[in-house]
């Protein structure tokens, strides 16, 4: 996944397009404007946070 979404990066600047996100939405990876993601509000799952935190002790 990561490198699947730095090659739309790169081709993404190779093209000319700046200021734009790398992002995984629907089972694609797309591009949306950063101001656009700068705007989104993710929550966090409290139980995930806690799965999280006990298995990085």
């Amino acid at each position: 996944m990561a490198a699947r979404m730095g090659h739309t990066a790169v081709e993404e600047l190779a093209a000319g397009h700046t200021n734009l996100v790398v992002c995984y939405r629907d089972s694609h990876i797309v591009t949306i404007p950063i101001d656009e993601a700068l705007q989104m509000k993710k929550s966090i799952d409290p139980y995930m946070y806690k799965v999280a935190y006990d298995v990085s002790i």
